[in-house]
């Protein structure tokens, strides 16, 4: 494994998307606003929308991790894997998703960057962080710490601790994305009213 700590692996993983949000966040608005989505052919998956800004963030990651971890194997939604490093078989897999929902993106509309850093020796995630680049609440994040999960929330200019259970039922709580029907990454926070059900909530959303 690599010499740092999970904290401190952690709290790099988090800087780096920070950074990453930072940089890719008014490029996409500049790019709403021009109409200007730099797309490309997607020759890895040709149903799929790519965007200049997907490659931008690409290789963005790889730098940042290259800075901050001695070896790994760098897997992104957009290349093959790949060895970053001496050790031909490094124990940590870092799998990618650099711009989430890239179509919505490039008109400032939603978005989102994905990580996760997995340890193969332990066959379980270390760290994972889902970046929400045009919200408040910008980053979700999932570590663990000598055997212990531990979970925070960022949002500008706070952050803190999330439990890992929800307080409230969940017909009783409010959800962070409106994309309930697949929301493999996410988080529901407790509320004093009722959220209403999801076909509601978007027949309401359409009356608008």
């Amino acid at each position: 494994m690599s010499d740092f700590t999970l904290p401190e692996l952690a709290n790099s993983v988090v800087d780096i998307v920070k950074a990453i949000i930072a940089d890719i966040r008014p490029r996409l608005i500049e790019s709403a606003v021009t109409g200007k989505h730099g797309e490309k052919d997607n020759l890895r998956h040709d149903d799929n929308f790519l965007s200049e800004f997907d490659i931008r963030l690409h290789k963005l990651y790889r730098s940042m991790l290259e800075e901050r971890l001695p070896e790994f194997i760098y897997a992104s939604e957009e290349a093959d894997p790949e060895v970053v490093g001496s050790n031909p078989d490094p124990d940590l897999l870092v799998l990618i998703d650099p711009l989430d929902t890239s179509e919505l993106a490039v008109r400032a509309l939603q978005g989102y960057t994905h990580i996760m850093v997995y340890s193969r020796k332990l066959a379980r995630p270390l760290v994972a962080v889902v970046g929400d680049i045009f919200h408040h609440v910008q980053l979700y994040v999932a570590a663990r710490d000598v055997g212990r999960g531990r979970s925070r929330m960022y949002s500008h200019g706070w952050n803190g601790p999330h439990s890992n259970e929800c307080p409230s039922a969940i017909r009783r709580a409010l959800s962070t994305s409106d994309q309930l029907s697949h929301a493999t990454f996410g988080k529901v926070f407790a509320t004093g009213d009722a959220a209403p059900p999801y076909g509601k909530a978007k027949r309401d959303v359409r009356r608008r």
